[in-house]
C-alpha cells in the first residue's frame, strides 16, 4: 500500500530499535547507590545503539515492508535503568545520544563510536559488578523518569498507566500534515538479565568487544492503524452502477490504559517467550508474539450477560467508545478521512481468547456514502430487502395501493404505527427526523445517504490460528502497523452507529484478513463490508 509518508524512506530508514549491551571495569558515571551499596567490584558498562535495515529483516523473513516515517523513529535520549534483584532501581543513567530527526547519524556527548544512522557505540559507564535486571527508555517523559528513580521498586514502572497519545510521543503541524515523533519506546522482551558472570567484563575494551554483544530490543508504546479503500473494490449490486464514497474514519473501543513496557503472553501455539534464545533481538519472533494488557478479562459485558452473571463492569472507565462519548451518537468530529490521513496511532487492546467479544476489542468505525444505484450522491434513501427507495417512492406506491411487495407494504405500515415518519397524514409521509430504523430493523432510512459499518482489528491470521474463537485472532499489540483494506462493499451498513453486540467470530463474516508481520510491524488485512443485518 503507497501512503504519503512511505515515500520519504530511503534504503536506511530505521524501523525498530534493538540495543545491543556490553559490560566492562573502570570509572563511574551514574547515580549513586543508595540504601545498601553493593559489594562487587567496578565494572564498565558500554551501550551499542543499533537499528535493523530493510536488507536486514527481509534476510529472515519475506513479506511487506514498512519502516515508517523518519519522525517516528527519532531517539532524543535514552534512559538506562538497572535493578537489582530485589527490584530496587540501583542506577539510572541518562545517555546524551540522538539520532537528529530519525534520520542522521548518532551524535551526542555519551557517542563513543557513530559509523551511520544505523548504529553507535557509547562511552563506557562504570557500575558495580552485580547481577541487574535491565530496563532501557527512549523517549520518556519526565513521569516515567520519576517512576524509575534511585531507590524506586519496579512495581512503580509496571503499574497499570492510564495514558493519552500527548503524554507518549510529539506532534508537529496539523491535519492532513500532522507528523509523531519522540515516540516512548521501552524494552520489548521484559526485563533483560544481566549475569555478573557472564556479561560483565572486566575493561573497557572488552565491554566494547562487539564479540561479547548482548542484544536487547525495545518497541513502540503505541501501535499504528491505517485504512484504504481498495482500488479493485467490489461494490453491490455488481454492475448496478452502486458507489462506496466521502469514507471517514476512526478506531472506536480503544483503550484508556496499558503498560509501560510490553507484558508478555503465551506466543503462537502456545510457545512461552522465555524460549527465545538469550542474546536474540525478538524482533525474528514477532510474527508469533501477542502480550497482555489491563483490560486482558473478566470486563466483557456481552459474554458476562450470556453467561448468566448480574454484575457489568463500566467500560466507559477502560475504553473511549464513540457512541459513549457523543450524546447524539453521530460521528466524532474530527475523523480521519480517505484520503487524506491514513492512519491513527492508538494503545495495545489486547485479550484472552474467551474474552474476545465485539464490546471489549478495537474496531475501525467507518462512515461512508454508500450510493445505490439510480441515487445521486448525499441522497436521502430508504432500504428494505435489499433495494433502496426514495421517500417519494414510498408515498407514490401508498396512495397508488401500488407496492413492490406485500412485505415491504407490510413494513411500512407498521413503521408508521411505531412513528417512524413525521407529518403523516393519509396522503402524506414526512422523512424521519434522524436516521434510524424502524419495525424491527426491516425499513432503514439513511439520511444523506451515510451509513455506518465497522471492523474488528484482527492480529493472527486464518492461518496462524484456524479456528473460531482462537487465542490472539483478535486485538492490537504495541509496535506493529495494522493495514487494513476494504475490498468489497454488499450494501448499505447501519443508519446509524452500530453497538457492539456478541462475540467476535460469528457464522457470517465481515471481513477477510491477510496478516503479515515484519519488525515495525507490517500487517495487511483485506476486509469485506456486509451490512450489519445480513447473516
Amino acid at each position: 500500500m503507497q501512503i504519503r509518508w512511505h515515500k520519504i524512506l530511503s534504503v536506511g530508514s530505521i524501523i525498530y530499535f534493538s540495543f545491543l549491551i556490553f559490560f566492562s571495569c573502570t570509572n563511574e558515571i551514574g547515580v549513586e547507590l543508595v540504601e545498601k551499596e553493593s559489594t562487587g567490584e567496578d565494572a564498565y558498562l558500554s551501550f551499542a545503539l543499533g537499528t535493523n535495515t530493510k536488507e536486514l529483516t527481509t534476510e529472515l523473513r519475506s513479506g511487506s515492508y514498512d519502516g515508517g516515517t523518519f519522525a517516528e523513529n527519532k531517539v532524543s535520549f535514552v534512559y538506562l535503568v538497572l535493578y537489582d534483584e530485589t527490584g530496587v532501581v540501583k542506577y539510572q543513567i541518562r545517555l546524551d545520544v540522538n539520532n537528529g530527526d530519525g534520520s542522521a547519524k548518532f551524535t551526542g556527548n555519551d557517542v563513543h563510536i557513530s559509523n551511520d544512522i544505523t548504529s553507535c557505540r557509547t562511552k563506557a559507564q562504570k557500575i558495580k559488578n552485580d547481577n541487574y535486571k535491565l530496563l532501557i527508555l527512549a523517549n520518556p517523559q519526565q513521569d516515567f523518569i520519576n517512576l524509575t528513580q534511585v531507590g524506586k521498586h519496579k512495581n512503580e514502572f509496571e503499574n497499570t498507566q492510564k495514558l493519552n497519545l500527548s503524554q507518549l510521543m510529539s506532534s508537529v503541524g496539523s491535519g492532513s500534515e500532522t507528523e509523531y515523533t519522540d515516540i516512548f519506546m521501552s524494552n520489548g522482551l521484559n526485563y533483560i538479565k544481566i549475569n555478573k558472570d557472564t556479561h560483565i567484563f572486566r575493561t573497557p575494551e572488552e565491554a566494547e568487544n562487539t564479540s561479547r554483544s548482548l542484544l536487547v530490543s525495545i518497541d513502540r508504546i503505541v501501535a499504528k492503524v491505517t485504512l484504504e479503500k481498495n482500488k479493485n473494490i467490489t461494490i453491490y449490486p455488481v454492475g448496478s452502477g452502486a458507489r462506496f464514497e466521502s469514507i471517514r474514519w476512526q478506531l472506536d473501543n480503544v483503550n484508556k490504559q496499558t503498560f509501560l513496557m510490553r507484558k508478555a503472553a503465551p506466543m503462537l501455539n502456545n510457545e512461552s517467550e522465555s524460549s527465545i534464545p538469550p542474546g536474540y533481538s525478538h524482533y525474528m519472533y514477532h510474527h508469533k508474539l501477542y502480550a497482555t494488557d489491563p483490560n486482558w478479562e473478566d470486563l466483557s459485558n456481552e459474554r458476562i450477560r450470556e453467561n448468566g452473571g448480574t454484575v457489568f463492569p463500566d467500560l466507559s472507565e477502560h475504553f473511549y467508545q464513540v457512541s459513549k462519548e457523543h450524546t447524539n451518537k453521530e460521528f466524532a468530529d474530527p475523523a480521519l478521512s480517505l484520503p487524506d490521513q491514513k492512519f491513527q496511532y492508538v494503545l495495545e487492546n489486547t485479550m484472552d481468547a474467551d474474552e474476545q467479544w465485539e464490546d471489549v476489542t478495537t474496531r475501525v468505525l467507518i462512515k461512508a456514502n454508500y450510493i445505490p444505484p439510480n441515487f445521486n450522491a448525499n441522497t436521502d434513501y430508504y432500504y428494505f430487502d435489499n433495494k433502496a427507495y426514495s421517500l417519494n417512492e414510498l408515498n407514490t406506491m401508498r396512495n397508488n395501493n401500488n407496492w413492490d411487495s406485500q412485505g415491504l407494504k407490510n413494513t411500512v405500515e407498521q413503521a408508521i404505527s411505531e412513528g417512524f415518519f413525521t407529518n403523516v397524514t393519509s396522503t402524506y409521509l414526512g422523512k424521519p427526523v434522524n436516521s434510524k430504523s424502524a419495525a424491527d430493523g426491516l425499513l432503514r432510512y439513511y439520511r444523506d445517504g451515510f451509513s455506518y459499518y465497522y471492523i474488528l482489528v484482527r492480529h493472527f491470521n486464518d492461518e496462524q490460528v484456524p479456528g473460531r474463537m482462537g487465542y490472539g485472532r483478535y486485538g492490537i499489540v504495541r509496535n506493529n502497523v495494522y493495514y487494513i483494506s476494504i475490498t468489497s462493499v454488499s450494501g448499505p451498513g447501519s443508519p446509524s452507529i452500530p453497538e457492539p453486540k456478541g462475540p467476535n467470530d460469528k457464522e457470517y463474516k465481515y471481513l477477510s484478513a491477510r496478516i503479515n508481520v515484519l519488525p515495525w510491524t507490517t500487517r495487511s488485512q483485506s476486509n469485506i463490508i456486509v451490512h450489519p443485518y445480513q447473516e
